[in-house]
């Protein structure tokens, strides 16, 4: 593995802010497209770029909340169909 060089930048705080937002839109992070740009200003392959995506993998109360909604709903709609699978599967009584 290559080794990484830990840089520090000065930049704007709303810059900076406005740029972490605009790269978690992108499903990134900041450090991904620093990266990215770099690499891109020199010519290199962006598959060489070894990052971590951590923005999907955070999410806000509201979007948990939503999540929560979402998989009740499931739920609930998934016991009405086994229910109906189990109905189906049962022997029919003959007359």
């Amino acid at each position: 593995m290559v080794a990484k060089k830990l840089v520090s930048i000065r930049v704007l705080e709303n810059d900076w802010d406005d740029f972490r937002k605009w790269a978690d839109s992108q499903g990134s992070n900041a450090t991904a497209e620093l990266n990215r740009y770099i690499r891109q200003c020199l010519g290199r392959n962006d598959s060489e770029i070894h990052t971590v995506n951590t923005a999907s993998t955070v999410c806000n109360d509201s979007e948990i909340q939503e999540l929560k909604t979402a998989i009740a709903n499931l739920t609930g709609q998934l016991s009405e169909v086994m229910g109906e699978v189990r109905e189906l599967k049962k022997p029919e009584l003959a007359a």
